[in-house]
């Protein structure tokens, strides 16, 4: 007996051993658990710590990258007009040295995609910016030495490819880089900041060129030419030092050509928006093909005052940024387009009526007020329609269409111009002239490019929807739908809830009758069975 009882104290001692040894594993394996999900929490804390710091480096390596652009722009292709004209072109021969690439570079564009898909986003970006700085000593070069309109064509075309490449990769980066609600109002900063820059160094381009001209000539144009390629290598390196966000790629199903693209019109608000805003840009070029040989030869002005005209400009474009940026935040980017393409047809219509300079400094400066709305709001609009997969895809299709209504602009103006002469006693011209007082044909010109922009106006308003309410609208329905299921699922539950608690005594009474020999239950089932029976015998019988 006391060997049995002494075997059963041992085996109840190895038991609570057992018990306090398993509750130790079980204690030491949660412990182990949460330090593995808080050191896991940690390096994902530190992960996105991480990834946060490197976009603010790239925002503000973006700024940077736009103040060095502005200053190769401000140095090189904003003069380039000018640097035809001084090189002896005729007015047809230069709208179409504007024009010309534009529309060939359109061509080239539909190819974008597949060099930034070989490359990659960031490669591609900044190893055009490398390739940009030397065409602008080669376009010097050849236009110096042998003034061929063909070559400086060809090479303008390729210049503004590779400067397309560039603004393709980099809106699809800072595209993934930006958040949803920060995306007008940092853009609005980072133009404000470019455009304080440019403003600066369009002073110093106009005053340089206004100074050398006079004892140089042509050959001005190399200071400032190897400023903008100096310029254009500084933000080749700062470039490289961009976060580049991983993002999904296009698989070869969800690709799409051109024609594809096109075929999308009924259903797809992108489509309809990219033919209005082509047409949208072909206004524009009715006035920007013309407008530089207008000031320099029409109104005869200097170098100085030509780049006056630019700086008051950008001056509008600076002050109005902000403001701009806050209402796209708020309103949405289809009021931006609204009142840009309104306002801005009055003020090209006006140049064609007033020929005093200090007047049209005052135009050209709420001109470019305006056209920083035109600018802001046609970048976010893209950015909010076409997500960041089929950014590289889509934008070299929409700046195809851009470029033909370029190319159509320039030759409708180079041809309107080298034929006016015989198209000039044409009664539609003979109304205008005389009900306008009109002297040259650029007045004609500038008058049409401001009528078309009501029709724009007209479309904008028609076809293109606004896509922030959209979205803002679709969130909220989905709020409440999920409020209403939330409220249907309470309200049902509390209904079964109700149902249970009538029905339960009757239930309960039922059960109780089953199980008794005189349940009314049982004895209908008896009866019922029994007429069938009866039924049956009948029948035989």
């Amino acid at each position: 007996m006391r060997k049995k009882t002494a075997k059963k104290t041992n085996t109840a001692k190895t038991k609570k051993i057992t018990k306090k040894e398993n509750k130790e594993t079980k204690r030491t394996n949660t412990v182990k658990k949460i330090d593995e999900e808080k050191k896991a929490k940690i390096k994902n804390n530190n992960k996105t710590n991480s990834i946060i710091e490197k976009k603010e480096k790239t925002k503000k390596l973006a700024v940077l990258t736009g103040v060095g652009f502005s200053i190769m722009q401000n140095f090189s292709s904003n003069f380039f007009d000018a640097f035809a004209v001084a090189l002896g072109f005729s007015a047809q021969t230069v709208s179409l040295i504007i024009s010309i690439p534009q529309f060939l570079n359109s061509v080239l564009q539909l190819f974008t995609y597949k060099i930034i898909k070989t490359l990659g986003r960031h490669k591609a970006l900044y190893y055009s910016a490398l390739t940009q700085a030397t065409l602008i000593a080669i376009i010097l070069t050849v236009g110096l030495l042998t003034k061929n309109a063909v070559a400086l064509i060809l090479l303008l075309t390729l210049f503004f490819f590779i400067s397309n490449v560039i603004a393709v990769s980099w809106i699809s980066i800072i595209g993934d880089v930006l958040k949803k609600h920060e995306k007008g109002t940092y853009i609005a900063y980072r133009n404000k900041v470019i455009n304080i820059v440019s403003l600066i160094s369009l002073l110093i381009a106009g005053t340089l060129l206004n100074y050398l001209q006079k004892s140089i000539g042509v050959k001005s144009f190399i200071v400032l030419f190897s400023i903008a390629i100096i310029a254009r290598i500084y933000t080749y390196f700062l470039l490289k030092q961009y976060y580049v966000p991983k993002t999904k790629e296009l698989e070869k199903k969800e690709e799409f050509t051109l024609i594809q693209f096109i075929k999308r019109i009924k259903k797809s608000n992108f489509v309809k928006y990219t033919l209005i805003y082509s047409f949208l840009i072909f206004s524009m070029y009715l006035f920007a093909t013309t407008i530089s040989f207008y000031r320099l030869k029409i109104l005869d002005v200097n170098y100085f005052q030509f780049t006056l005209f630019k700086i008051f400009f950008i001056l509008g474009n600076v002050l109005s940024y902000s403001y701009w940026g806050k209402i796209s935040d708020k309103y949405g980017n289809k009021l931006l387009l609204l009142i840009s393409t309104f306002f801005k047809s009055i003020i090209i219509s006006l140049w064609a009526f007033i020929m005093n300079i200090n007047l049209l400094y005052i135009i050209e400066f709420f001109s470019g007020v305006f056209n920083a709305a035109l600018l802001l709001g046609g970048l976010n609009y893209f950015l909010d329609a076409v997500s960041s997969k089929k950014r590289t895809i889509v934008r070299p299709y929409f700046n195809f269409f851009v470029g033909l209504s370029i190319i159509l602009a320039g030759l409708t103006t180079s041809n309107f111009l080298k034929y006016y002469s015989m198209i000039k006693n044409t009664t539609i011209i003979t109304i205008i002239n005389n009900s306008f007082n009109f002297n040259n044909p650029f007045q004609t010109i500038f008058l049409t490019s401001g009528l078309l922009r009501i029709i724009v106006l007209i479309l904008l308003i028609i076809f293109v929807k606004e896509l922030r309410r959209e979205k803002e609208l679709k969130k909220l329905e989905e709020k409440i739908n999920k409020k209403v299921k939330k409220e249907f699922k309470n309200a049902k539950t509390k209904i079964k809830k109700e149902i249970n608690i009538i029905e339960k005594p009757f239930l309960l009474l039922e059960h109780h009758l089953s199980r008794t020999n005189i349940g009314f239950i049982n004895y209908n089932k008896y009866n019922f069975k029994n007429k069938k029976r009866k039924e049956k015998q009948n029948k035989k019988k």
